[in-house]
């Protein structure tokens, strides 16, 4: 029988990995469950163990995507799903992962996600991945789309795939990286709309200007790794999402962070951003990082309100994803 396992990372997540294990245990019948504690220093281990986890110790903090490549290989199952420790997993979750394995020949299928407040738990979004657009060009998805581990993955192909990028360089987005690196391998994709997996999500404007600016630095690595990998391909993908990022960085006065946004997109002859005001594509001609300088002031002036908190993501909370 096709073997499906939970691999969980989970650094000093006792108050919260119980919420995942019970969900895990509760109408979801895995395999084996691995926890890769990344040398917590609470009861993470122990509250692993009480809900018949198999932990795996590690006695220096390596990293989410250190302790993922750790628990694949550990695994012995056909297919895995990786989950957050502070997440949950909705009803049925493995009952129709469990239908794809056995109908589908694929290397990877991704659930809708859904987002809840961490404090009220109010559901705050829901997104379903365009499975059309998903399966038509999987690169081309992965570098428009920042996915987390919303699915399961035949074991054999991701790890081929080299696996998750160790590298802190792609902090934060270790996820979008992981995807790209299975699309550039080859690997097909698959997309179930029925929602798998659930997040929950610190209160709105918790999140400082550092943690945004860190945040948008993994996102422009990710970016400049495909940029490199795929050349001017996907230029229109890549240098819109570069000079959308590049806002993200001009609101938190993130001015490198800005430069290394727009020399990706110069580096792939994105020279006009389309999606932007007239003026701003107007200087842009001249003056890549005048242009973004000029909007920032411009909404400084004419919209203060829009920053008093910044954004940190660029995609739809509701709706398919395209």
């Amino acid at each position: 029988m096709t073997r499906l396992d939970l691999l969980i990372p989970a650094r000093n997540a006792e108050a919260g990995i119980g919420r995942l294990l019970i969900s895990a245990q509760r109408e979801n019948t895995f395999d084996e469950i691995f926890v890769y504690d990344d040398a917590s220093d609470d009861g993470t281990r122990d509250e692993a163990r009480r809900h018949g986890a198999v932990v795996v110790r590690g006695e220096a903090q390596v990293g989410p995507a250190a302790a993922k490549n750790c628990l694949a290989e550990q695994s012995s199952a056909d297919w895995v799903h990786f989950h957050d420790a502070h997440g949950e997993l909705a009803p049925a979750f493995t009952d129709r992962s469990r239908r794809w394995i056995a109908e589908v020949d694929c290397e990877a299928v991704l659930f809708a996600n859904e987002s809840r407040d961490e404090v009220t738990g109010a559901r705050v979004g829901r997104v379903r991945w365009d499975e059309e657009a998903l399966g038509a060009d999987p690169v081309q998805f992965h570098i428009a789309h920042g996915v987390a581990n919303c699915g399961i993955y035949r074991r054999r192909a991701f790890l081929a795939a080299g696996g998750f990028d160790e590298d802190v360089a792609v902090r934060y987005h270790e996820d979008q990286a992981m995807h790209l690196r299975l699309a550039l391998a080859g690997c097909r994709f698959r997309a179930d709309p029925h929602v798998g997996s659930i997040t929950y999500r610190p209160a709105a404007g918790s999140m400082t200007a550092i943690e945004r600016m860190a945040r948008a630095r993994g996102q422009i690595e990710v970016l400049s790794r495909a940029a490199g990998a795929t050349g001017n391909r996907y230029s229109d993908v890549i240098g819109t999402a570069a000079w959308r990022l590049a806002a993200v960085c001009a609101g938190d006065q993130d001015w490198p962070g800005v430069d290394r946004c727009l020399a990706v997109a110069a580096r792939i002859g994105y020279v006009d951003p389309r999606h932007e005001h007239w003026l701003v594509r107007a200087v842009a001609r001249l003056d890549a990082a005048a242009a973004v300088r000029f909007r920032e002031a411009a909404i400084r002036l004419l919209r203060p309100s829009r920053r008093l908190r910044t954004p940190i993501a660029v995609q739809p909370l509701e709706g398919h994803v395209r």
